[in-house]
C-alpha cells in the first residue's frame, strides 16, 4: 500500500514537473520574446505617405500592397505585422539578412 501511494505521488510530481512547470516556463519564455519584438518594432519608424507612394511596392513577407509600413534600418519596408511577427524568429532582415535594428 504504501509503496503504492509512494509510486503515485512520483508519478503525480514528474507529470506536474513536466507537463505543467516546463510548458509554463516555455511559456513565460515565449511571452516574453513576443514583448520585446513588440519593442523593438515600436522603435522603427513608419514610412511616409510620400515612401510609399515613390516605392509602390508590396510587402515581401505576405505580398500584399504596402498601405502603412515600417521602415527597417537597411530601408526594407514591411507591414507593422507582418515584420512583428517576423521579430517572433530572428532579428535580420528578410531581404538582406542584416540586423533591422541597432544593437543595445
Amino acid at each position: 500500500m504504501l509503496c503504492c501511494l509512494l509510486t503515485g505521488a512520483l508519478v503525480i510530481s514528474m507529470h506536474a514537473y513536466f507537463n505543467v512547470y516546463k510548458r509554463a516556463q516555455e511559456g513565460w519564455k515565449n511571452f516574453l520574446l513576443r514583448c520585446n519584438a513588440v519593442k523593438r518594432l515600436n522603435s522603427l519608424q513608419w514610412a511616409t505617405e510620400e515612401q510609399l507612394q515613390q516605392l509602390n511596392d508590396v510587402c515581401c513577407i505576405c505580398y500584399e500592397a504596402l498601405d502603412r509600413a515600417k521602415v527597417t534600418r537597411c530601408n526594407h519596408y514591411f507591414h507593422s505585422l507582418c515584420l512583428r511577427k517576423w521579430l517572433y524568429v530572428q532579428d535580420k532582415c528578410p531581404m538582406c539578412h542584416a540586423d533591422i535594428l541597432p544593437p543595445d
